[in-house]
Parts: C-alpha cells; sequence; structure tokens
C-alpha cells in the first residue's frame, strides 16, 4: 500500500512539472513534403490545424471588439489548396531560409495580403 502511494505521489509531482513540446515545420520540411506522401499528409494536418487556429484566434479578437490579424474576402475559405498557394505566392519566398517556421511564412502572408480596412 505504501508502494503504490509513493508512486502515486511521484506520478503527481512528474506531472506538475513544465512540459515543453515543440512542434513546428521548417520551410525545408514543407518543402520536402512532396517526396513523401504520408509526410505530405502529417504537413498538410499541421497546416490546416494552425490556420483553424489563426481563424479562431480572429474570432476570439472580433468578439472582444479588436481588430483581426487579417480580413480574408468574403467567400475565401483558408482550406489546404489556399494555404498552399499562399505559401507558393509569396513575393519574397526565396529569400527565407531553410530553417524558418512555416508558421511565421503563413501568418505574415495572411497579414499582408488580406490586411483589415477597419
Amino acid at each position: 500500500m505504501r508502494k503504490s502511494m509513493n508512486m502515486v505521489l511521484v506520478l503527481l509531482i512528474l506531472s506538475l512539472l513544465p512540459c515543453f513540446a515543440h512542434a513546428d515545420i521548417t520551410l525545408k520540411a514543407y518543402r520536402e513534403r512532396t517526396n513523401n506522401s504520408e509526410a505530405g499528409e502529417k504537413v498538410d494536418a499541421y497546416l490546416t490545424g494552425f490556420v483553424d487556429g489563426l481563424e479562431w484566434s480572429n474570432g476570439v479578437l472580433a468578439s472582444h471588439n479588436r481588430r483581426p490579424f487579417y480580413c480574408l474576402p468574403d467567400g475565401v475559405i483558408p482550406e489546404i489548396d489556399f494555404v498552399h498557394s499562399l505559401i507558393s505566392r509569396d513575393p519574397i519566398l526565396a529569400t527565407y531560409p531553410d530553417e524558418m517556421s512555416i508558421d511565421t511564412i503563413i501568418f505574415r502572408a495572411l497579414y499582408t495580403r488580406f490586411p483589415c480596412k477597419q
């Protein structure tokens, strides 16, 4: 009984320690996705989740009467094909280092290409 209580205590202490997870896709990894369909699916899932998060963030900002990060035109749905075209049409894409986060590239593209007129 005492041994199991000690184990519970150790697990409780470990669960309270800060944990850091780092999930980031670099420009290099994004470019390599075309060579591997499984990796491509994972990259697409990551990008979809990232853009969904940005959409939620914009919604929260709007609900607090704050200016959104970007304003997509009516009828534009930020699906994966839209995200890929956003990245490929970035006018300074060639200047980014391979280690640059694809998140930064997407956010910058949305922010500069679709500014809010408020």
